[in-house]
């Protein structure tokens, strides 16, 4: 057997490792409507890279689909303000209208009460002429402009009541425009604090990656985070490891090959149950913002209870992705160290054997 040449075995070549990416499922691009936005991450080479002039590679983390619900509540924020300015125009038109409206029941009021007035007056003189003459016809013409009274009486109360329902038109306008206002704010800060869980799982996501591809989790792999606590469940069991080979070990070994496998496998089950989960809350959302009410659907406040499913399948989301990350962390760590173990005893028997 040659002697390794510069620290390294006759057997490693110059080409980057064999490392399976996981696969996305086509039904998450079909039914999402896109692919999710993904986050590029720089880490560094393997051992055997690192000793032959550090030859870097790049690795992509998907940021979950958070962007699609944000996205939604945006759009979501756009109607809400186009309706508030149709509802401040009609508003503002409704108002003027209604006013020009109250002036003319007014004056229309005032007409006919001075024509009651006059009414009165004439049923008093032709009263006062009935007693003077005593005459049958005279009878007659008071009925009739008591008559006359009565009707204009009659009259007079309906334009009032008329006046009375448009004022309080007005008044429950404002309060529905008052009720919109409130609902955009409410909309705004949602997506303010979606944007900051987008930023925070971003962050998290870099700083993991950057911890796992680190040159001191070979010499100690749990030195970053706590693999082990009673917090974590083990959703995607591993492998036992494999003992170690004779030869030198490249470091696509088996253990990490059936990892990769392993890991595949749990991403894509997790990512369809994802895609199903999402197309049934958008199902029963379309159901349900079609059962609102005729006056919730012209102010175009609907949505509310899809807001909030989205919101906390968001969240479940979020946190079942850290844990499936927190798996992955610890898994690459133990096959990295089990490669390494591997790599240095093999390296100490060619050295001896060349020796001999």
């Amino acid at each position: 057997m040659k002697k390794p040449v510069n620290g390294t075995s006759s057997s490693d070549e110059t080409e980057e490792p064999n490392v399976q990416q996981p696969e996305q499922p086509e039904s998450s691009r079909s039914k999402r409507g896109g692919k999710g936005k993904m986050v590029e991450v720089e880490g560094k080479a393997s051992l055997h890279q690192r000793k032959k002039g550090g030859i870097k590679r790049k690795r992509k983390i998907k940021a979950g689909n958070n962007y699609q619900e944000l996205e939604a509540l945006v759009t979501e924020l756009k109607g809400l303000k186009d309706t508030n300015e149709e509802l401040v125009k009609e508003k503002e038109k409704l108002l003027t209208a209604s006013e020009q409206e109250i002036e003319t029941l007014k004056s229309n009021i005032t007409v006919l009460e001075k024509e009651r007035d006059k009414s009165k007056v004439t049923a008093l003189e032709l009263e006062i002429e009935r007693i003077k003459s005593k005459d049958t016809a005279l009878e007659l013409k008071i009925e009739t402009q008591n008559y006359v009274v009565t009707t204009l009486e009659q009259g007079i109360e309906t334009l009032k009541s008329r006046v009375t329902a448009k004022e309080q038109g007005i008044e429950t306008l404002k309060s529905e425009e008052t009720a919109l206002e409130q609902r955009i704010d409410r909309v705004k800060s949602k997506i303010t604090a979606m944007e900051r869980k987008i930023e925070k799982q971003k962050s998290f996501m870099e700083n993991m990656s950057m911890d796992i591809d680190s040159p001191t989790d070979i010499d100690s792999p749990v030195d970053h985070m706590d693999i082990d606590s009673e917090e974590e469940t083990d959703a995607f069991p591993l492998p036992p490891p494999e003992r170690p080979a004779k030869k030198a070990c490249s470091p696509t070994s088996s253990t990490s090959s059936s990892f990769t496998s392993s890991t595949c496998q749990s991403i894509r089950q997790f990512a369809t149950e994802l895609v199903t989960q999402n197309h049934l809350l958008s199902t029963a959302g379309g159901a349900e913002s079609r059962e609102a009410t005729h006056d919730k659907q012209a102010l175009g406040i609907k949505g509310t209870t899809d807001v909030l499913k989205l919101e906390k399948h968001m969240e479940a989301c979020v946190s079942r992705a850290i844990q499936f990350a927190l798996e992955i962390a610890r898994a690459q760590r133990e096959s990295r160290a089990v490669n390494a173990n591997k790599y240095s005893a093999n390296q100490a028997k060619d050295t001896a054997d060349d020796d001999n």
